[in-house]
């Protein structure tokens, strides 16, 4: 299990993982709200970042994507949860919007996930 003490810093890289983290995050905080109002969904019963549980999760798993040196795998059990819970909102209670959910915790974990692999293979063994 990988170690989460140190200094973890959050930059965009011009990569796979650096994209996906820009997009989660634009629609998060700007494109999961005018979504919600052009479905009908007005203030105060509209979902918003930084207070329902679907984007702020959309919006950590952006930053997650962002994280350096990496992300220990472990942290992703909270977002991925919240993505397996969350996305029945699209069903059972018309939250549209909250499909970007479903995608972004596929493919945000999956992409971090490989990632972490990929630091792991690259990283020297320790010799004991």
């Amino acid at each position: 299990m990988g170690d989460i003490r140190g200094e973890l810093v959050f930059r965009f890289q011009k990569d796979l993982g650096g994209l996906l983290g820009l997009l989660f995050i634009v629609y998060a905080a700007v494109l999961y709200p005018l979504l919600g109002y052009m479905l009908g969904h007005t203030y105060p019963h509209a979902p918003m970042f930084g207070v329902a549980s679907c984007p702020t999760t959309i919006f950590t798993l952006g930053l997650l994507l962002w994280a350096e040196p990496r992300v220990p795998t472990a942290l992703l059990v909270i977002p991925l949860l919240w993505t397996l819970i969350g996305s029945t909102a699209v069903v059972v209670l018309g939250v549209t919007e909250d499909f970007g959910l479903f995608v972004a915790g596929v493919l945000g974990t999956a992409n971090l996930v490989v990632r972490q692999r990929s630091f792991t293979a690259m990283r020297p063994h320790d010799s004991v």
